[in-house]
C-alpha cells in the first residue's frame, strides 16, 4: 500500500438497517510506514453533498480520480489511524496534482503552516 492510494474501509458508519458501510479512504502516511508498520492514518472519502461549500481544510475530488465511481470530498479534519488489516479493497491512486491539494489541507488542518 502506499500514499495517495484509495481503499474502501468500515470507519464505523452504518446504513438504516445497522450495516456496515465500507467508505473510501485515502491512505496519508509515508511509504516507509505503510510498508512495516500494522496501523495506517487515512481520511475518509464522503459523498459530494459538501463540495458545494468545502471547508479549507477539504479537498474536492471528481470521480474517476482514485478509482472513485462517484463525485467526493476528502476530509482531512477527520483522520483517523487504523489497522491496516482493515482497508479492504483497492481502488485506486489519487494524481500528484491532488494529493499536492490534500498536502496544502493537511497544512491547515494541523496547523503547520509557516509563520
Amino acid at each position: 500500500m502506499k500514499r495517495g492510494e484509495v481503499y474502501l474501509c468500515p470507519i464505523g458508519r452504518r446504513d438504516g438497517a445497522g450495516h456496515e458501510l465500507l467508505v473510501p479512504v485515502v491512505v496519508l502516511t509515508r511509504d516507509a510506514i505503510n510498508a512495516h508498520g500494522p496501523v495506517v492514518v487515512v481520511a475518509p472519502v464522503l459523498d459530494d453533498e459538501l463540495s458545494a461549500h468545502p471547508y479549507p481544510s477539504d479537498v474536492v475530488v471528481r470521480a474517476p480520480e482514485g478509482g472513485l465511481t462517484n463525485d467526493g470530498v476528502i476530509l482531512t479534519m477527520q483522520l483517523r489511524s487504523i489497522p491496516r488489516h482493515q482497508l479492504r479493497h483497492r481502488l485506486g491512486t489519487l494524481s500528484a496534482s491532488i494529493m499536492a491539494e490534500v498536502d496544502r489541507a493537511l497544512r491547515i488542518t494541523l496547523d503547520l503552516e509557516e509563520r
